[in-house]
């Protein structure tokens, strides 16, 4: 084999290695969530809240292979579920353990003191609930604006007890 052809081979060999590793670390960071619309995340949840962050933990699943922030609020008003509750503990996956940090994409993000509208999956254990369809069942409250929408909060809260009402 001549010195051009093994030239030319080799770098066949490497432009596919390059492509394969490549394509392969991004199919592994990809996220991709379909837009779930407010009909759909309000008949998903089984709890529609309106609260206050009050603090936030990170604790390791029981393996120790990955870590969940959560979060407990205090509920100023329930729209959905159980009208007794005053406090709720939400779950999500990712946070900061240990020195080691786990990122999840599209998960909620939820900042302490911070007032959201949120709409979860209840766990049969009551003790803690999953936020609906990722981030997209998180809605952040400042000022009376809804951040996700520009609407002003009562104005959203009217449209989710319609939706509500409507199911």
């Amino acid at each position: 084999m001549n010195p051009s052809a093994a030239g030319k081979r080799w770098l066949g060999v490497l432009a596919a290695l390059t492509a394969t590793l490549l394509l392969s670390h991004s199919a592994g960071q990809a996220t991709t969530l379909l837009k779930v619309d407010l009909d759909e995340i309000a008949a998903r949840a089984d709890i529609i809240v309106v609260g206050v962050a009050q603090e936030s933990w990170c604790r390791w699943d029981a393996n120790r292979e990955r870590i969940y922030t959560y979060t407990r609020f205090a509920v100023d008003e329930t729209l959905k579920g159980d009208q007794d509750m005053t406090e709720v503990v939400v779950k999500v996956p990712g946070g900061d353990l240990d020195g080691i940090s786990m990122d999840v994409l599209e998960t909620a993000s939820l900042v302490e003191t911070g007032h959201y509208i949120l709409f979860l999956y209840s766990r049969a254990d009551k003790l803690m609930s999953n936020v609906v369809a990722w981030r997209q069942g998180q809605y952040t409250i400042e000022n009376g604006i809804v951040l996700e929408n520009q609407k002003p909060a009562d104005e959203f809260i009217a449209e989710i007890q319609a939706t509500l009402e409507a199911e």
